[in-house]
């Protein structure tokens, strides 16, 4: 009895890990030496879909996505409060961004939801986000990307659509819901941050 007991535990042990070898997992969770991972830092630039016969709108990007579903970053844009370009709705001081990544199946695809607060500047208007004071928090930024990860000859890349909402806090508008003061779309670029050779001095 004791002996077919021992025979049915390693039967089913060694079912359960083939099963678990052969489950998909999504290729941009791979972390091998081939890298084919998106943990990494990224450096590129987002290019913001503008009406027809407007100037381009491109700015910066430097993103960390993190093991265990984090993304961390900054931009070219967070001190834009004062940049006559931009719409006004963008005339804000924006805090680093901070948010969630999760891998889509058996795909080199990944989607990304990232938070930013928003802050009055000398440049915001008072009429959009009603701001009593420079620098006081007036509401937040929400970001959404489906980026894909490319291997190319000249290193990985990082790529996609993205779309955001820029809302004002209920509280300061007295209005009873955030207000989306303005929203947009547009497409992101980046590539793997690697290392490099010390600099000569």
């Amino acid at each position: 009895m004791e002996r077919k007991r021992r025979l049915f535990l390693s039967a089913f042990t060694f079912v359960l890990f083939t099963a678990l070898t052969m489950m998909p997992t999504s290729r941009a969770m791979a972390d091998d030496d081939q890298g084919e991972s998106v943990v990494g830092t990224w450096i590129g630039k987002a290019t913001f879909d503008t009406p027809p016969g407007a100037p381009p709108f491109i700015e910066a990007e430097l993103a960390s996505v993190h093991h265990g579903g984090i993304v961390t970053g900054t931009s070219g844009i967070d001190h834009s409060s004062q940049n006559p370009f931009v719409p006004p709705g963008l005339a804000v001081e924006l805090s680093d961004y901070l948010g969630t990544w999760e891998p889509i199946g058996d795909s080199d695809k990944i989607a990304v939801t990232f938070k930013r607060l928003l802050f009055a500047g000398p440049g915001t208007p008072s009429q959009i986000y009603h701001q009593l004071f420079l620098g006081q928090n007036i509401g937040q930024a929400s970001i959404q990307a489906l980026l894909t990860l490319q291997q190319t000859k000249s290193g990985d890349v990082l790529k996609g659509p993205f779309t955001f909402q820029l809302t004002n806090f209920k509280e300061l508008t007295g209005l009873p819901s955030d207000q989306v003061v303005l929203s947009g779309s547009g497409t992101v670029s980046l590539s793997r941050v690697a290392i490099e050779p010390l600099a000569k001095p």
